[in-house]
């Protein structure tokens, strides 16, 4: 189970990876296909960062937010889904160009610091409101 953890987290890095790199060539080229699909890219990598969640909750049955990895992993998810909101009106995908090639830099230091975080069950929280908290 842990090995498809590894496999869903670093998919969600890659289809945010890739949509930076659309978004960067759509500033060289200018053709809006490349918008299109930097965005479909951005909703696909949201949908495997929530699948990953899932699963590491899963498999320890703990709410996963007790390490790095998975503070960098909300805020990825956050952003991602933040950003997916904006840019569905094809007038404002041009904004994806500002948010994904940072978006890709948070995501090379999620998939540094997932190495030794993910295969490690998340410590139990002390209580309810640390864990409101941190939502």
């Amino acid at each position: 189970m842990t090995i498809l953890l590894y496999i869903v987290f670093y998919l969600s890095l890659i289809a945010h990876i890739c949509g930076a790199v659309l978004s960067l060539i759509y500033l060289k080229n200018g053709e809006n296909r490349f918008l299109g699909s930097a965005s479909r890219f951005n909703f696909i990598g949201a949908l495997l960062l929530i699948l990953g969640a899932f699963i590491r909750a899963s498999i320890w049955h703990e709410v996963p937010l007790a390490n790095a990895t998975d503070f960098i992993n909300l805020f990825l998810l956050m952003v991602s889904i933040t950003g997916y909101v904006i840019t569905r009106s094809e007038r404002r995908r041009a904004l994806l160009t500002f948010y994904m090639p940072p978006l890709a830099l948070f995501c090379c230091l999620a998939g540094y610091t997932a190495i030794p975080d993910l295969s490690l069950a998340p410590k139990t929280l002390p209580s309810v409101f640390v864990g409101i908290h941190v939502v």
